[in-house]
């Protein structure tokens, strides 16, 4: 099964990612991982087909003075806006011989373009507690 894996983000929203295509590699799926370009060396160096996805986010998020202000949490949205519209326009192409993609983190446009194409859609939630379950419900409510 040729499966995309697509994430967007800082190293904690790539480096699970790396291991869940070394473990569906390793299983004998043709995985392609789609991800932030600035860890393009690190990915490939783990065993990785490699797809660079939107602008260098770690820059970005370096060049922040601080993180917990109005205007930066703006700068931010308009950042991530930017980086939605611009998935509209290279996804397709990414998944387009996919018989399925995961999508974690910010990549945002990816479950809408699978939909068009009629590819199966996954998402990977790395902090599941926060998605309303009544099975698992988060425990500060």
């Amino acid at each position: 099964m040729k499966i995309v894996l697509a994430t967007f983000g800082s190293r904690g929203d790539v480096q699970p990612i790396i291991a869940l295509t070394l473990a569906l590699q390793s299983a004998g799926h043709d995985v392609l991982l789609a991800g932030p370009p600035e860890k393009a060396s690190w990915i490939k160096e783990m065993g990785c087909k490699f797809h660079p996805l939107g602008k260098d986010v770690t820059s970005f998020i370096d060049s922040m003075e601080n993180a917990h202000t109005i205007r930066t949490s703006s700068h931010f949205i308009r950042f991530l806006r930017a980086e939605i519209d611009a998935q509209f326009d290279s996804i397709p192409e990414i998944i387009s011989e996919a018989d399925l993609v995961l999508g974690a983190s910010l990549v945002f446009s990816l479950s809408s373009i699978a939909e068009a194409m009629s590819i199966k859609y996954r998402f990977i939630a790395f902090a599941p507690q926060l998605l309303p379950s009544s099975h698992h419900p988060f425990m500060a409510f």
